[in-house]
């Protein structure tokens, strides 16, 4: 029995931390919708959102009497709940900034992470490298990071460079006329259309819907709006 409750114990230890940690949920709203001070039509409006609007779920769901799931959320920091009958629960992709390396001097790229490895270039200071999420450490002890370099994979000394956070904007391009709509799905209402070519600034969101579509986050003519992925593509 002890031998058992320990195995147990051990494979819950590893399980809590094998699992990675989990994104943040919204939810959005598929129609004009009332928002309650409880779970439940019985419960006091408190306001009224729009379509399309997205609210931070707060990890918590309760059925009525009907056996209507409603969602706990916060709106205009008001904790609210809204009818799962007129919203759809979404987990948001952790996303990770873009990081460039941006060297202090004049520094040599090896072919591998340390001095033993053949020199394929050396750059001056100032040059910003992409990061290409890789981090080795030599036989001394130094971090040696993976970069980008003309389109070449090469490593470059820790000692000689630094990390530096790169807002990088994108654009999503409608392959065809297509419908703008209030959410990511067919289900949410059309806003406007834009025809093929149009050129959007990408939100770096990307939702998948009950189809298994990707929807991208955009932003057009100042409204923030989706669209879906098998008409445009990211730039």
């Amino acid at each position: 029995m002890k031998k058992r409750l320990s195995l147990l114990f051990m494979m819950v230890f590893l399980m809590a931390f094998a699992l990675p940690v989990s994104a943040a949920t919204k939810v959005y709203v598929n129609a004009d919708v009332n928002l309650r001070k409880g779970p439940g039509v019985n419960y006091q409006i408190y306001t009224s959102v729009s379509e399309g609007t997205a609210l931070k779920y707060l990890s918590k769901s309760k059925r009525d009497d009907r056996g209507v799931k409603w969602y706990k959320v916060s709106y205009k920091k008001k904790t609210l709940w809204v009818s799962s009958r007129y919203a759809k629960k979404v987990p948001q992709p952790v996303t990770s900034a873009k990081k460039r390396v941006v060297t202090k001097g004049r520094v040599n790229l090896r072919k591998g992470p340390g001095t033993g490895y053949k020199i394929v270039a050396d750059v001056s200071k100032g040059s910003s490298l992409k990061y290409l999420n890789k981090t080795k450490t030599d036989k001394r002890g130094v971090k040696w990071y993976k970069v980008s370099f003309y389109g070449k994979k090469v490593w470059v000394s820790s000692k000689w460079c630094q990390f530096k956070n790169e807002d990088i904007t994108m654009y999503v391009i409608a392959e065809d006329d297509v419908n703008l709509r209030k959410g990511p799905s067919l289900e949410y209402g059309k806003y406007t259309s834009v025809r093929k070519g149009t050129s959007m600034k990408y939100l770096g969101k990307v939702i998948k819907d009950d189809r298994n579509v990707k929807w991208y986050k955009v932003s057009y003519k100042g409204k923030s709006l989706w669209v879906s992925s098998l008409a445009s593509h990211i730039k």
